[in-house]
């Protein structure tokens, strides 16, 4: 199958072993318009037709998107695992699946895509399986096609067995058409293609059916309208199958979106005697959460006479058993959890299988760091200063380290360190704080280390002493020599005589 559409091949035939007669299906009883415009027109209304083999039809499944707000998520899960085990082999590439873009109206049903890429899918697929016989029938319109805009499917389990419709409506790719392919085998690509509408047109309602009757012959039908455009059948087993709707793109070149609506879709399935239920797997999507967010277990079961109930046990705290296929869980408690589920059919035949599921504690800010603080800002030579980290958040414990200290200070794994330098000049002091889970956060400041003050003028106090005594006898011993040498100059008083 190679991009946008079918692979043409040379010399197709039907293989010997696949030999059935191409059926032109009578589609009487589906009510459709019989003027369908090549533009978008009101959705089309499908109703129930009889299935292959005897006995009375009865509808099994049934779903009206033009009625739906959402993805109904007790009857479909998105990729689900049987079909990204059909869709991820295509030709010789491995497809990657990508989330599907859903959205729902009234006038034309569920829209469908996100395969934009190529070598992705993305599909809905069924949780419930059907077996044989049966009458499998869906209305599609493309409005956007880059490769497979839709696919219409079959598949068991493994993709072992089944057989889908696709649609590549681009008219500039070489593989434009609607068509039909058929399985081999487990993780084998899908071959046996046959052309059903040569020349498919975007904006127009289509109807694909698949009709496999009691013996896992299935006659695939394409109409527009109500005219039958295609036919072919093959023999495809008989399961029990999975449905799904999706598309593909495989290989480039092919440009552009990928859309379809969906307006319904339905299974009209012969009463028979199923085998026992089977549980073909169980999952819970996602199965890592933390407290506070929501899953879904789903339970993917083949045969069984229907109803079945299901029972959980070992749910999480917050989390209750109901008889669903996809029980929601928003667990309320931290730990890692085995999920069991017992499926009872109505005839009380019963079957088991479980899924984990890890439930992590409310998650923990990162460390932040609000400042950091040097008290003082400015010291001398000899002084002292204290960095102070102030941070908040993050999962203990906390580590803390410091880059860029004045030299004579050391990092150590504290909030509140101390430091006197040992040279002066000014530094930027930055703070790295780290958490258990390895994040980090930083944060720097500044400080100013000056010199040492000059010292004021000191006197020994010895020599003070002895400066401050000879200062004194100095000083009287220069009052005695002045006040003598002015006696020496005056000389003695004479009386003066009378």
């Amino acid at each position: 199958m190679k991009t946008g559409g079918l692979q043409a091949r040379k010399g197709w035939s039907i293989p010997a072993v696949l030999v059935a007669a191409l059926l032109i299906l009578a589609v009487s009883g589906l009510t459709f318009s019989t003027a369908m415009p090549a533009k978008r027109m009101a959705t089309p209304t499908a109703s129930a037709r009889a299935t292959s083999g005897a006995g009375p039809s009865v509808v099994e499944f049934v779903d009206k998107f033009t009625t739906d707000s959402s993805l109904n998520s007790s009857a479909w899960v998105t990729n689900g695992p049987a079909a990204t085990a059909m869709l991820t082999y295509q030709g010789a590439s491995l497809l990657s699946p990508v989330t599907p873009s859903l959205g729902f109206s009234s006038a034309q049903g569920m829209s469908l895509s996100g395969a934009t890429a190529d070598y992705t899918f993305d599909a809905v697929q069924t949780l419930q399986t059907f077996l044989p016989p049966f009458d499998a029938q869906a209305t599609v319109m493309a409005t956007a096609s880059h490769g497979n805009t839709f696919a219409f499917a079959l598949t068991t389990a493994n993709a072992g067995q089944g057989m889908y419709q696709v649609g590549d409506l681009n008219a500039t790719n070489p593989y434009y058409s609607i068509g039909a392919l058929t399985s081999v085998g487990p993780g084998l690509p899908w071959v046996g293609v046959r052309v059903l509408d040569a020349t498919p047109s975007l904006d127009t309602w289509y109807t694909l059916s698949i009709d496999v009757n009691a013996s896992g012959v299935a006659a695939v039908s394409v109409a527009q309208g109500s005219a039958v455009v295609g036919t072919v059948s093959y023999y495809i087993g008989l399961g029990a199958y999975y449905l799904f709707l999706g598309q593909f793109v495989d290989t480039p070149p092919a440009t552009g979106a990928n859309s379809a609506d969906w307006s319904s879709v339905y299974v009209n399935q012969t009463p028979t005697s199923p085998p026992p239920p089977t549980i073909d797997g169980m999952l819970a999507d996602p199965s890592s959460i933390v407290i506070g967010g929501s899953t879904v277990l789903y339970t993917f079961v083949s045969g069984g006479t229907r109803p079945l109930t299901t029972v959980y046990s070992g749910l999480p705290p917050g989390c209750n058993s109901r008889s669903t296929l996809a029980l929601g869980c928003s667990p309320t408690s931290a730990g890692n959890y085995t999920v069991a589920v017992k499926v009872t059919d109505a005839t009380g035949r019963s079957t088991n299988s479980e899924a984990n599921l890890s439930v992590g504690p409310l998650p923990i800010v990162p460390p932040h760091v609000y400042g950091v603080v040097a008290d003082p800002t400015s010291i001398t030579l000899g002084g002292s200063t204290a960095f102070v980290v102030i941070v908040s958040g993050g999962a203990v414990p906390l580590s803390v380290s410091y880059s860029g200290l004045p030299p004579g200070c050391s990092s150590r794994s504290t909030t509140a360190l101390d430091c006197t330098p040992a040279h002066s000049g000014g530094f930027t002091v930055l703070v790295t704080v780290t958490d258990s889970q390895g994040r980090s956060a930083t944060g720097e400041t500044n400080v100013t280390v000056g010199p040492s003050s000059p010292p004021a003028p000191l006197v020994t106090p010895g020599v003070a002493v002895a400066l401050g005594f000879g200062g004194v006898a100095l000083a009287v011993g220069l009052a005695g020599l002045l006040i003598g040498r002015r006696r020496a100059v005056d000389g003695p008083k004479i009386p003066e005589s009378g």
